[in-house]
């Protein structure tokens, strides 16, 4: 999905629940939807919003993000010890790896998924109906547990 098109949806979520479609939500909107399917912390959607010459205080970001939370239409991961990074949830049809040493996003098909929701429903005889998530861990280039060291830099 194009980012005009996620930042449209994520627009039109705000305006038929009820939000004003104000312009510190518009610049946010924008900024998550062109993240091109990367996460953000507050502290990088901040930045980027300056960037564009229109300085925002964080509150504003996390309000936002917490509406669009609310809608259904963005979710956090948390990344590090006292960090979350935040994605639009327009489309359902992936996951994420996300990597805690480079800040680094995959997006995974949700048919490699699958198999693990085939065994929740064979064990617990439960169908998710929705989900949505991310997997927090180590890219290659991170992980160097095969030599004892985790977390190197890449190269």
């Amino acid at each position: 999905m194009t980012p005009a098109r996620i930042e449209e949806q994520l627009l039109a979520a705000l305006k038929s629940n009820g939000l004003r479609l104000t312009l510190p939500r518009r610049v946010i909107c924008r900024v998550l939807a062109e993240a091109n399917e990367g996460f953000l912390t507050v502290k990088d959607i901040t930045e980027r919003v300056a960037e564009g010459g229109a300085p925002m205080d964080t509150s504003t970001v996390y309000r936002t993000l917490n509406e669009l939370q609310n809608i259904g239409y963005a979710h956090y991961v948390p990344i590090g010890k006292q960090s979350w990074a935040w994605h639009p949830t327009v489309d359902h049809d992936h996951h994420h790896l996300i990597c805690e040493g480079c800040g680094r996003s995959y997006t995974v098909p949700v048919q490699e998924f699958a198999p693990a929701f085939d065994g929740i429903k064979a064990k617990y005889g439960f169908t998710p109906a929705s989900h949505h998530f991310a997997i927090v861990g180590l890219c290659a280039a991170c992980d160097w547990s095969d030599t004892g060291r985790v977390g190197a830099p890449a190269g």
